[in-house]
């Protein structure tokens, strides 16, 4: 009998070919394979994101630092200002100040009680305020150390407007387990930037024991305040405040605030 030799034609053809069998197979293999690594691959572009945002979050605050220090206010948490002042120092739209990495928002809170006697805070303001020759500046009595903002970021919807009261603010700050307010645990999708603006101020003690020459001070760019034989007093400026001294009208001294100050006038300036 004639042995029949599959041709080289029909040979290739099934060798190329996958059979349904081996098709599902392949395609089940695939498909474990995916279900393995897609959730690692969400993971990990849920990871990178949280850092992105972290990063943004970092030069958004040292703006509202450097805002702090350079004007010598404390910003106002209102959409349309503290986003406004953090944008033009990082030289981007404010949208970017307040849209974050993900398909969220940012939102700016202040601890209600913060020494200061509210937000936003302007130093010349405090200066100007009143007769007296500190103002109301922030004084010895209640030293300016609760000056504490948090800058709120949830990568997967809007941080709807908020306030906390003080113990609230304390807990999300310290993240006191137990005690932390509804949506404000610190995730992967909510990301926490803490600014501490206290240490940008230091306490400056006034002596005056004499009237003789009209002695008076000024803050910065602000018209001099005269002060009275009886004006003793300790309050709290801001770095980089400049201080300066008068006596018989002229411009005797001028200081900038960089560390712990002591004037004293007994008919001349010493410090």
């Amino acid at each position: 009998m004639k042995k029949i030799i599959p041709s080289l034609k029909n040979r290739l053809g099934n060798e190329k070919g996958f059979t349904l069998v081996e098709l599902i197979g392949v395609l089940a293999i695939i498909s474990i394979l995916i279900s393995a690594i897609a959730p690692n691959i969400v993971r990990e572009i849920s990871r990178a994101t949280a850092t992105a945002e972290d990063s943004e979050l970092t030069a958004v605050t040292d703006a509202l630092m450097r805002v702090a220090q350079d004007r010598h206010i404390i910003p106002d948490t209102t959409i349309g200002q503290w986003d406004v002042l953090a944008a033009d120092y990082l030289a981007i739209p404010a949208d970017r100040v307040l849209n974050n990495k993900g398909v969220g928002s940012r939102r700016l809170i202040s601890r209600p009680t913060n020494d200061l006697g509210g937000n936003p805070y302007d130093q010349a303001a405090a200066f100007n305020d009143g007769l007296l020759p500190e103002g109301t500046l922030p004084a010895d009595i209640t030293p300016p150390r609760q000056v504490r903002m948090l800058l709120v970021s949830n990568l997967d919807t809007v941080v709807s407007a908020t306030t906390l009261n003080n113990a609230d603010f304390d807990a999300v700050w310290n993240q006191t387990s137990g005690a932390i307010p509804a949506g404000f645990t610190e995730s992967e999708k909510l990301r926490i930037a803490r600014i501490n603006f206290s240490s940008l101020f230091y306490p400056v003690t006034m002596s005056c024991t004499s009237i003789a020459d009209a002695p008076k001070w000024a803050l910065d760019n602000e018209t001099e305040k005269a002060l009275s034989a009886t004006s003793i007093f300790t309050v709290y400026l801001m770095a980089g405040t400049r201080i300066t001294l008068i006596a018989g009208g002229v411009s005797v001294a001028m200081l900038a605030v960089n560390k712990t100050l002591g004037l004293t006038y007994d008919g001349s300036w010493s410090f």
